[in-house]
């Protein structure tokens, strides 16, 4: 097996920035336009308060969001704009070197796939073999990754450039309410926001310059767990009445531990980095494991200064690490949670 190389990764939050604060505010209005009962507002401050997140971003401005009726449309072209960016961002000179693309997104729906749009309005090749991955939420990366790189191993690519763009956070805005969200939905609601996140990975031997922050290694491999009961523990669709559905269980949190044990333990001994899909989720873990300390400041920074933003969520995490000169062990492991739940790791 030949020699692998990641570049360090290109990350992109959504263009409008908007303070926590203000969300709740946003959020309190609804309520108070449907009629909420003031336990309800009660839940929803004690929630967004207590979410330790400063910053939320979305692709779509508040204007936007507030007009546009459309939720299904007005998803995809969030989703499809943040793409767009990336593109930008990762060079469209370094996209014409791929011959494989692997798109991971929970937040585009329909067809044609988000690749085959990349591959049309982004000059990405007409020859690239191209994957779309869906519905993995913040699992999205290890699943992509893994992809990418028996692609490289397999020989059917020599360059592989993996996006992962998620509107989350476009997708819980946009909700109209006619009846007041459970907690399981104000949770989610108040985590989300919109990202994305790419990396290139090729054969060690075709790109001998060694950019800063890219990462070599010999061998990945993907460990999956599935928990058993707990498919009605996230959520990202529409309700009954058709309107945009996030939801996030109060059980993921108690069974984290139990449920993620093996492969954390399968883990150790090198340098481990987590989504952060929420404060409760890293205080479990940093009870649990004091050992991960600095993993969990770190995850626990993105989720502050950007929320939780799906499928990118590791790959911010990573560039993180490199901005703060992490020493990466000879082993390292992306562990994230897929709505389902699964939980997956991945392991250079």
């Amino acid at each position: 097996m030949s020699r692998l190389r990641m570049s360090r990764p290109t990350v992109l939050p959504g263009r409008h920035t908007v303070d926590q604060g203000s969300m709740l505010q946003r959020m309190i209005a609804r309520l108070e336009r449907i009629g909420a009962a003031a336990h309800v507002v009660q839940q929803a401050t004690f929630v967004y308060r207590n979410s330790d997140i400063e910053w939320r971003h979305f692709e779509l401005s508040s204007d936007d969001l507030d007009q546009r009726a459309d939720w299904y449309n007005a998803v995809n072209d969030a989703t499809r704009s943040l793409a767009a960016r990336l593109a930008n961002d990762v060079g469209h000179e370094q996209l014409q070197e791929c011959d494989g693309l692997v798109v991971v997104s929970s937040s585009h729906s329909g067809f044609p796939s988000l690749s085959r749009w990349l591959q049309e309005s982004q000059a990405v090749r007409g020859d690239a073999l191209c994957f779309d991955l869906a519905g993995l939420g913040c699992a999205g990366p290890t699943h992509g990754l893994q992809l990418a790189c028996s692609l490289l191993e397999s020989g059917a690519c020599r360059r592989v450039a993996m996006f992962c763009v998620d509107a989350m956070g476009t997708h819980g805005e946009l909700r109209r309410y006619e009846r007041p969200p459970n907690v399981s939905q104000l949770v989610a609601q108040c985590l989300a926001s919109d990202a994305a996140g790419a990396v290139i990975v090729a054969l060690a031997a075709d790109t001998p310059e060694h950019a800063a922050g890219d990462l070599l290694f010999d061998t990945v491999q993907l460990a999956s767990h599935k928990w058993p009961a707990s498919l009605d523990q996230n959520d990202l669709t529409a309700c009954d009445r058709n309107q945009p559905l996030l939801s996030v269980g109060k059980h993921i949190r108690t069974r984290l531990l139990v449920e993620s044990s093996a492969i954390l333990a399968a883990a150790a001994m090198g340098t481990i980095l987590m989504h952060p899909g929420g404060k409760a989720l890293m205080a479990a873990v940093s009870k649990a494991a004091p050992e991960l300390a600095g993993t969990v400041d770190l995850s626990s920074r993105v989720l502050r200064e950007h929320g939780n933003v799906g499928a990118a969520s590791v790959l911010w995490v990573v560039d993180y690490a490199l901005c703060a000169d992490w020493r990466f062990q000879p082993k390292m492991t992306w562990f994230a949670l897929g709505p389902g739940i699964v939980t997956t790791a991945l392991t250079f």
